[in-house]
């Protein structure tokens, strides 16, 4: 039997991400036929219930509140709960299992994964440029312009650039500037290795002491892992879109539209869309949107359509679209050119009517 967690708390908008992404799953895997379950790890677990309870192959983990507390550790700082879920997992089932990010849609059919991990590979999403690079991105800006968020990363990566390592209470990581973080927006993990999770959770939680860093744990998992020198970490960027960045966010409301489903309040949010841009709902549809379109979309709504909600913020810093991934994450956006003038010229040919 192969497994995949989703892990869905606090906001209701991961609760209807997830449900976006498990349906995506299912849409590009056969879970039956290749008797995939998908574990639903939640403090909001009714609402998947009342979604999936006819299917056999999602399982219900209800978590409480007063677990979810416990197992943020006093810092609550969100993304531990997915080490949390995976020791809980791997002591609970003892089965190999890919834990997949809520604000992901999956392209093409995974089941090829499990044999990676049966092979000891380490499944994450995708590459992130070296800390020395990342460094490098800053150069001709001033600190003070940068989001805070990137600021706790560079504060991080200038330590290990001066030091070559990073310490909190007489603990020691020796780490080169030539290291290269992954984005854990998948995480497949052979269940032989569910004794590194705990030096994954001391380091991140280091990490998120010591800088408030965001991104805590998928340093920690990648460092750990190459530490380890276990086979080499295997990326799934190709099938599995994580839109995780900034511009990124509003995607699932144009996911529920091509999945012809939306959760709560999201077709609310999509109707704000097309009202702030003077969008016909029935005209929309010239976009002709597909599942593996919506990145290249999200490039598009950015440069030239209005997405104000509640991830965007009038008082943003310039630099709040700052990236710090490699350019395959978003799929050569910038590159493609003739869809984004096909879009465009949809867009004038709307805008006129």
């Amino acid at each position: 039997m192969n497994y995949v967690i989703y892990c869905a708390f606090g906001d209701q908008k991961y609760v209807n991400e997830a449900i976006y992404s498990i349906l995506s799953l299912k849409q590009s895997t056969d879970i039956y036929k290749n008797n995939i379950k998908v574990v639903i790890m939640s403090n909001k677990i009714d609402q998947f219930k009342q979604f999936f309870n006819n299917d056999e192959n999602i399982i219900f983990e209800n978590i409480p509140n007063s677990i979810m507390i416990k197992w943020l550790g006093g810092i609550f700082y969100m993304p531990r709960l997915k080490i949390k879920c995976l020791q809980y997992f791997i002591e609970k089932y003892n089965e190999n299992v890919i834990l997949i990010d809520t604000d992901t849609i999956i392209y093409s059919d995974i089941n090829y994964l499990f044999k990676k991990i049966s092979q000891n590979y380490f499944i994450m999403h995708s590459s992130c440029p070296s800390v020395n690079k990342s460094l490098e991105l800053c150069n001709d800006y001033n600190y003070e312009d940068i989001p805070s968020s990137a600021q706790k990363r560079i504060n991080l990566y200038k330590d290990i650039q001066e030091n070559n390592l990073i310490c909190l209470n007489n603990k020691e990581y020796n780490i080169l500037p030539s290291f290269k973080p992954y984005n854990s927006g998948v995480l497949g993990i052979n269940k032989n290795y569910y004794y590194l999770l705990n030096s994954i959770l001391e380091l991140s939680d280091i990490l998120y002491k010591k800088y408030k860093f965001g991104c805590a744990e998928e340093f920690a998992f990648t460092y750990i892992i190459q530490n380890e020198k276990i086979n080499e970490i295997y990326k799934c960027e190709e099938d599995i879109f994580h839109y995780c960045y900034a511009y990124g966010k509003p995607s699932r409301i144009f996911f529920a539209y091509v999945l012809n489903y939306f959760h709560k309040d999201d077709e609310q949010l999509f109707s704000y869309f097309l009202d702030n841009n003077k969008l016909n709902k029935e005209l929309f549809t010239k976009f002709d949107l597909k599942i593996y379109d919506i990145p290249k979309f999200m490039y598009f709504v950015k440069n030239h359509l209005i997405m104000q909600n509640d991830y965007e913020n009038p008082n943003n810093k310039p630099l709040d679209n700052i990236y710090f991934e490699e350019d395959s994450i978003f799929f050569n956006l910038k590159k493609d050119k003739d869809i984004q003038n096909k879009y465009k010229k949809i867009l004038n040919e709307i805008k006129n009517k």
